[in-house]
């Protein structure tokens, strides 16, 4: 009876995590055609009891999220939090002190397909420089910059509402600036590396080299797609396969 019981509760927990884990495959478009063609990992996202805007708020620019990554000076970090108000999609960048006036721009497109969502928080403080933080150019697509040279500058996007099973989140970095490294988090404390350049600008930059006159390239578009599970079908044979070993074994052990 022992060998059943514990086969049932097996396969509880395996339909269990099928229905409510929260896990997220992340992409790489190597040749910027919208298509996802690298996959290069599996995230999963942090949780809480606050809303998404009082996560990523925090008591201090270079304190938060509360529940998500740490940050840390010259990178930029992303991450999916749910929360009180559900699925968000949060992202910051941070230079700490030394940031120069000039370098640290940061560009990027984000584009939201089979779903639609809201800007529920622009971190543009202290500088408050006039970038121009979030733009909505409709439900799905977003443009978005900040010029900054102390601390932490992002955003969060929240109101997540898939219109199909499958959704996409595309996220384009036409520009870093001083950044030098940009991650996907995952709320098991690891993390995807997306970019990786530890050369700064180089000396030179000045008052002439404003907002939007520098690019780089070198960053793959990264895609964030909802994660394939176990069909529910899958998981029953699995399941119904544990119970017929276990029966087996309580059988041999009679005999």
């Amino acid at each position: 009876m022992k060998w059943i019981t514990l086969s049932v509760l097996v396969l509880t927990l395996l339909l269990g995590a099928g229905v409510n884990a929260m896990y997220f495959d992340v992409w790489h478009d190597t040749n910027f055609d919208g298509i996802k063609d690298t996959y290069l990992g599996t995230v999963s996202s942090y949780s809480g009891g606050k809303t998404a805007v009082a996560n990523y708020g925090y008591y201090s620019a270079s304190a938060h999220p509360i529940s998500g990554p740490t940050p840390e000076a010259y990178k930029s970090k992303m991450y999916l939090y749910e929360g009180a108000d559900g699925l968000s999609f949060g992202f910051f960048h941070n230079v700490d002190a030394g940031g120069n006036n000039y370098w640290n721009h940061v560009g990027w497109d984000f584009q939201f397909r089979n779903m639609t969502s809201s800007v529920a928080f622009v971190d543009d403080s202290p500088e408050n420089r006039g970038e121009p933080g979030i733009v909505a150019l409709d439900a799905y697509n977003y443009h978005a910059g900040w010029s900054y040279i102390l601390n932490t500058d992002g955003g969060v996007f929240n109101n997540l509402m898939s219109t199909a099973g499958y959704w996409e989140i595309a996220i384009n970095p036409y520009m870093f600036g001083d950044i030098q490294n940009w991650s996907m988090s995952s709320g098991d404390g690891s993390y995807i590396d997306l970019w990786n350049n530890p050369t700064a600008l180089p000396d030179g930059y000045g008052p002439d080299d404003d907002y939007g006159q520098r690019g780089d390239n070198s960053a793959y578009t990264t895609i964030i797609t909802t994660h394939v599970v176990p069909e529910p079908a899958s998981v029953l044979l699995f399941g119904a396969g544990l119970l017929a070993f276990s029966l087996a074994v309580r059988r041999h052990r009679k005999a």
